[in-house]
Formats: structure tokens, sequence, C-alpha cells
């Protein structure tokens, strides 16, 4: 083979093996994105639903200090009577 020849098939070889290496490259940071992205974001929505849960208890236990305020409250349940239970003398 003549020189030009080998040149051109070094040339060519060359350019598909970086080929060949380049969208592989690419093909791996896709699916190394797409995995990413699955775990991410269920990690997101519970996050967002527990920043709504802390903020609807906040919000929850305002309310519960102005009717305090207000009211005398109660245990939460009465007793297998009906009564309430007497608190504690203060």
């Amino acid at each position: 083979m003549s020189y030009r020849a080998k040149a051109t098939l070094a040339a060519a070889i060359a350019f598909s093996s970086f080929t060949v290496w380049a969208m592989h490259s690419n093909q791996s940071a896709e699916r190394d994105m797409r995995l990413l992205l699955t775990f991410r974001l269920p990690c997101r929505k519970y996050t967002a639903k527990r920043r709504q849960c802390e903020e609807e208890l906040r919000q929850s236990l305002l309310k519960r200090e102005r009717y305090e305020t207000v009211q005398r409250v109660g245990p939460a349940a009465a007793c297998n009577d009906g009564t309430w239970p007497e608190s504690p003398a203060a």
C-alpha cells in the first residue's frame, strides 16, 4: 500500500473511533441524567408536600392560640361517660 492509502486508512480509523467514543459518552451522560431526574423528582415532591404540611400545622397552631385566648380548651377527647375530665388546678 502506498503512503497516502495508509494515511487515509489511519485517518478513517481514528475518525470512526472518535465518533463511536463520542456517541457512547453522550449516551452515558443522557442515561445518567435520566436516572438522576427519576430519583430527584419524587424527592422534590416529598419536600414540597412536607413544607405544605408544616405550613398547615403552623397555621393550625396559630388558630388554636387565638381560640385559647377566647375560650378554655379541654383535652382532645371526652371521657367514656361523655364528661370532660377535670383539668389540674392552676
